[in-house]
């Protein structure tokens, strides 16, 4: 009877929780003017003018009210504008709730509008004001994209003479029930290797079919989005998880989150006019997330039907360094890589490593955190080399952001263009830079138009010494018991055997023996069977050059 009483209660409180959970939120500051005209943008343009003043609430409700006295209310609706901003979220649904009146008849329009981008307006209600006071609302809006910054607006233009009252200012959010927001589309999952370990969210492509092969893109969060939460880092949506760029192109998406104090990527940043934004990559040694996100993406290849061929990597500020970090220490692991406001190593010895990868180098003209000083030297590194640059936005040779129609863009994407520079006139490292620039519509079709169909003749006479068209690493862990991983590369399709062999150099086991196209892979050895002891590992494949080609790599079984 206990047992029974105290789980009626449990099922109580569980159900009393979730609803509190799921109580709607005003997210509107000072609705009722009780703190003045804090949180309220108040303005008139062309040619209304009006005075404006908190008044004592003796007509409306609360404490206080707006009372705007509007003398030549110009010819728009918009040339008066009460308005506060706010972020709107995908899956919600916004209430618009408020009391007014007017000395005269006169007609209002609320409405939701972008203030980033292409400032479009979400929605919009018109109504009429009279001189009784009178309750609006609630006006229903379902906002079903990823996170916007936006203002609620009362529009009062296009009356003369008017004294127009408002109050009680409500803007509620209430969770939409049958909408998936994008956040939940992503697998909540973690990652340990060599004592790091990361949160970070999959998404796994709907309709998922193992028979097919599916891109992977490789998402690196900034400084301000690391902690243990998994969620900051997708939070503000996207783009590749975007439900029509997953109909067009449907990918893995992977989203690893460091702490506030990891690094992806651990290069000493060196000051002076001549050096900005320089790192010398070859000075500092793997970060252990980098390491740790490298390892987490070999498993995937093996545990999903991940196209190798199509592995794409992006990221902004630290983010973006972490990827300009990946590209240099695997040159050919990714198809494409895209930069947002990050600085590099501009060497010709750091530049060659990647010199071969399709780029997308995206910056704020008036970055004043990573200046885009930054951006600019990395892309003249690049063109030294041979490397032509499509310049959409503007061209710092020439001092000219007339830029480009997004037509010629999308011709030069089909002419293959492989380098990449958008200098984004007037913003700088903030939010409005962000929205704008992942809000440009042609950076998913270039990203996916992408495959590593690698060629010798891509990397050029700059980086003949630094690679082998077939890498074999070392098997983690190791030591290990019964079972260890041993990863290996192929920059082309070729015949693959890996062979186990004892100290007195006896086959005591192949793991594969096949033919594979280019891609990073993964084979399992399971030492079971056999005694502890030390062991061989040998890849057998053709080099670059036709010639035949072996590595071999020792690893240790304890029983």
């Amino acid at each position: 009877m206990k047992t029974t009483s105290f789980i009626t209660v449990l099922i109580v409180l569980l159900i009393s929780l979730e609803s509190f959970a799921q109580e709607p939120e005003n997210i509107i500051l000072n609705s009722e003017f009780d703190s003045g005209k804090s949180n309220w943008r108040i303005n008139v343009y062309n040619d209304a003018s009006m005075t404006d003043q908190i008044k004592n609430d003796s007509l409306l409700s609360g404490q206080n009210y707006l009372e705007l006295n509007i003398v030549e209310g110009g010819i728009l609706r918009s040339d008066v504008e009460v308005s506060q901003g706010f972020t709107i979220e995908e899956g919600f649904y916004y209430d618009v709730s408020f009391i007014a009146k007017s000395s005269t008849s006169h007609n209002i329009t609320v409405q939701i509008q972008k203030t980033i981008g292409d400032k479009g307006v979400l929605w919009t209600e018109d109504l009429s004001l009279s001189n009784t006071t009178n309750s609006y609302g609630p006006l229903t809006y379902s906002f079903l994209f990823p996170e916007e910054y936006c203002k609620l607006s009362f529009l009062l233009g296009g009356t003369d003479n008017a004294v127009v009252n408002l109050d009680s200012v409500v803007l509620m959010k209430r969770d939409d029930p049958d909408h998936t927001r994008q956040v939940e589309l992503f697998e909540k999952r973690s990652h340990t290797y060599n004592g790091t370990t990361l949160p970070y969210r999959l998404l796994i492509p709907k309709d998922y079919n193992s028979e097919t092969w599916y891109p992977l893109l490789l998402q690196l969060h900034g400084q301000t989005l690391g902690g243990t939460d998994n969620e900051k880092q997708i939070s503000g949506g996207v783009l590749w998880a975007d439900s029509a760029n997953q109909a067009k192109w449907p990918c893995f998406v992977l989203a690893p989150q460091k702490t506030e104090v990891g690094q992806w990527a651990d290069h000493k940043r060196y000051g002076g006019p001549n050096e900005l934004g320089y790192m010398d990559f070859t000075k500092a040694p793997i970060s252990n997330e980098m390491e740790t996100v490298i390892d987490l993406l070999n498993l995937l290849i093996v545990e999903f039907a991940i196209d190798t061929n199509r592995i794409y990597i992006t990221g902004g500020s630290s983010g973006g360094l972490g990827v300009y970090d990946a590209i240099y220490r695997f040159p050919h692991k990714f198809a494409a890589a895209m930069v947002f406001s990050a600085p590099c190593d501009t060497t010709t010895a750091a530049v060659s490593r990647f010199f071969h990868l399709p780029l997308w180098i995206i910056h704020g003209e008036l970055d004043a955190s990573i200046p885009c000083m930054a951006s600019r030297f990395l892309v003249a590194a690049m063109e030294r080399l041979g490397r032509e640059c499509v310049y959409t936005h503007c061209n710092f040779h020439t001092n000219d952001c007339t830029g480009m129609a997004e037509e010629e863009v999308a011709q030069a994407i089909e002419d293959d263009a492989r380098l990449l520079f958008s200098e984004w006139p007037g913003l700088g490292h903030q939010q409005p830079f962000w929205s704008t620039a992942y809000g440009y519509p042609l950076l998913a079709p270039w990203m996916f138009a992408q495959s590593k169909e690698f060629n010798i003749s891509d990397v050029g006479d700059y980086d003949t010494g630094s690679f082998s068209s077939v890498t074999l690493g070392q098997n983690y862990p190791n030591p290990f018991n019964s079972v260890t991983t041993i990863p290996y590369e192929l920059l082309y399709q070729n015949n693959v055997r890996i062979s186990v062999y004892d100290l007195l150099g006896r086959e005591v086991k192949t793991l594969i023996n096949k033919n594979l196209p280019a891609g990073t892979y993964q084979v399992l050895f399971n030492g079971d069977k056999l005694a502890g002891d030390i062991y061989f590992y040998q890849i057998q494949t053709k080099s670059a050059d036709g010639s035949q080609f072996s590595d071999t790599k020792k690893l240790i079984l304890i029983k």
